[in-house]
């Protein structure tokens, strides 16, 4: 058939930049940085880049695509700087207006067009075509057509098609399908323009349309940084070799850092109470308990508070009507019945009661769940009702009375828990538990940025985070494996299911059918003793030299550790990665790895990538 529609691609096709594309959002920090003078230029650049990456995630999860737009990208930062108080501003709708301005007005000072392809495309146009821009942008339709006016091609097109108009992109292949769709267009009346490999011509091809790809002007660009290292002392430097179990017991040099960070910013804010959450909160919590004994700090409380997200799930559900279940679903994009209903600790004689009164097969996963004829069916099954019911009553009562043991006055003076993090979701069940009603912060060894953030529920990232800045090299440093910190922290006790009420005293209930006691015995028990005697030698030597740059120190041990990866690191967190089993949401064992020397040498090579990256400032 005779090709009549042209689908082009937008920047770095028709239009061109005087500078690299992720350097608009510099510049746009820069201009940001003339009248908003407390946050500097490298700041707004970090906190654009934080709120883009938040954004996409949150795309990714509810609508399956790694999509945001430029007016939910200037809500969250403003929304940012007023949670972390990072400077005075005005109203949201004035300051989100002058984000979006700035924008906009940064880039038309670097655009210009590609003269070249104008002239093929209004040789097309003569010719009959239509045209149609296709674009995977975070700014829609109405700013393009700005920007195309300014350079005087507007009336050239006849429509144009963004991705975060419509949570469809190129990259998938969606938003070219949704186009065809609409117009009453055949793909083999279609030529897609554009400069990416994938999205403009593997993509359109696999469709069905012809394809050119121009050459692709993107260049990197990134805010320079550089790692300094640092000599490692004598002393610090046997500490970090001599190791009996494995060289990641040289975790403890990191968790050093942790701990003197969350001590001191515990002390600067005036805290008093600290609950350390399980089950990593355990080993944190007997090496903050050795670092206020070694340091002689006396004026704050530590507290084990023994919680999983079944059990603040749980405790916190609302009645079936006006329950969303945005946390259990958030976790993955498809959940079964089975899974559904074993994160909300139903047993199993109950779940296969359900699946057979609603008939329906328990293990079939569902991408959108919630809207699904089976959770239809469950929100008017009685049986589910009654037991999900029983079960929200009970345990709300019981978590309550437990946590009137602590004879802490939460409304006074708020809750701050510490726990290994990356999203907060035990914070973000707490809050919920809580009905918003006291302030709850949260001290995490690392934080993503990707959670729902309040002024009464702050999270802060200690060794990494990515809220409200994007992480900077340093941090990022951190980041590496930053999972293997949940396995090497592994506690004496299985997961917490909920509590129990006998009328004198509220206990907690373990999952006893859980591997994860023994496994500490076996494998973990060792390890943490090495990990804690390390950590004490640490504290010592600092105490007794306080004015050695001890952080920077730390770093450079675990750039070491992670560089240098052993057979017997490399044993051990296979192992415990095997062991890891997942009950809230993806049930299940989550890895299954075997050993063997292939897998060492990939081992051993990651580190070796990893060090390039730190050195090119590729992390």
């Amino acid at each position: 058939m005779q090709k009549k529609v042209i689908f082009v691609d937008c920047f770095d096709t028709i239009i061109l930049r005087t500078v690299p594309a992720e350097k608009t959002k510099y510049l746009w920090a820069v201009e940001m940085n003339k009248k908003y003078t407390e946050i500097s230029a490298e700041n707004f650049y970090k906190v654009f880049l934080s709120a883009e990456d938040a954004l996409r995630n949150r795309g990714r999860i509810i609508n399956d695509v790694n999509e945001c737009n430029i007016f939910d990208i200037a809500s969250l930062i403003y929304k940012r700087i007023k949670i972390y108080n990072l400077m005075k501003i005005i109203s949201e709708k004035e300051f989100a207006k002058e984000v979006i301005d700035n924008y906009i007005n940064v880039e038309k000072d670097v655009q210009y067009l590609n003269c070249k392809l104008m002239n093929k495309l209004k040789k097309y146009k003569q010719n009959g075509y239509k045209i149609f821009i296709v674009s995977d942008f975070y700014c829609g339709k109405e700013v393009l057509k700005q920007w195309l006016a300014n350079l005087g091609v507007l009336d050239l097109f006849d429509n144009i098609y963004v991705s975060c108009d419509y949570m469809k992109t190129k990259l998938k292949g969606d938003l070219y399908t949704h186009i065809l769709s609409e117009n009453n267009i055949s793909p083999d009346e279609v030529i897609m323009i554009g400069d990416s490999k994938h999205s403009d011509n593997i993509v359109p091809r696999s469709l069905g349309m012809t394809s050119k790809k121009l050459k692709d002007r993107n260049k990197y660009f990134c805010i320079k940084e550089k790692y300094k290292g640092i000599n490692i002392p004598k002393d610090l430097k046997h500490i970090m070799k001599k190791n009996k179990t494995n060289s990641f017991s040289n975790y403890s040099f990191s968790l050093f850092v942790f701990i003197k960070r969350l001590i001191n910013q515990l002390r600067s804010s005036n805290i008093k109470d600290v609950f350390f959450l399980s089950r990593e909160g355990e080993f944190l919590k007997k090496i903050f308990d050795c670092y206020m004994v070694l340091f002689n700090i006396n004026d704050i409380q530590s507290h084990y508070l023994q919680v999983s997200r079944n059990s603040i799930l749980v405790a916190s559900l609302e009645d079936i009507e006006n329950e969303t279940f945005t946390t259990v679903i958030n976790e993955t994009g498809w959940i079964s019945i089975n899974d559904f209903l074993t994160t909300l600790n139903f047993s199993c004689e109950e779940i296969k009661t359900i699946g057979k009164e609603i008939n329906q097969d328990i293990n079939t996963a569902y991408r959108e769940f919630l809207k699904s004829e089976p959770f239809n069916q469950l929100k008017h099954n009685s049986t589910f009702i009654n037991v999900y019911n029983n079960i929200r009553t009970e345990q709300r009562c019981s978590f309550e009375k437990y946590l009137n043991k602590f004879k802490v006055n939460f409304k006074k003076d708020g809750l701050h828990i510490v726990d290994v993090g990356w999203k907060g979701t035990m914070q973000d069940l707490l809050n919920k538990f809580f009905a918003q009603s006291i302030s709850i912060t949260g001290y995490y060894i690392g934080y993503n940025g990707y959670a729902e953030e309040e002024v009464n529920s702050i999270k802060h990232g200690l060794l990494y985070s990515n809220s409200p800045y994007a992480s900077d090299l340093e941090s990022k440093i951190y980041y590496h494996n930053i999972l293997d910190y949940e396995q090497i922290l592994r506690a004496s006790h299985n997961r917490v299911i909920g509590y129990i009420d006998n009328g004198i005293e509220t206990n907690v209930v373990y999952d006893e059918a859980s591997y994860d006691k023994e496994f500490y015995k076996d494998v973990i028990k060792d390890f943490q003793e090495e990990m804690f005697n390390k950590f004490q030698k640490i504290c010592l030597y600092y105490k007794n030299n306080p004015n050695i740059n001890i952080e920077k120190i730390c770093q450079q041990v675990h750039i070491k550790m992670m560089r240098f990866k052993t057979h017997g690191a490399y044993k051990f967190i296979t192992s415990c990665r095997n062991a890891h089993y997942d009950s809230f949401s993806r049930i299940g064992f989550t890895d299954k790895a075997t050993l063997s020397m292939a897998g060492y040498i990939k081992f051993f090579l990651l580190g070796i990538k990893f060090y390039f990256k730190l050195i090119f400032n590729k992390l």
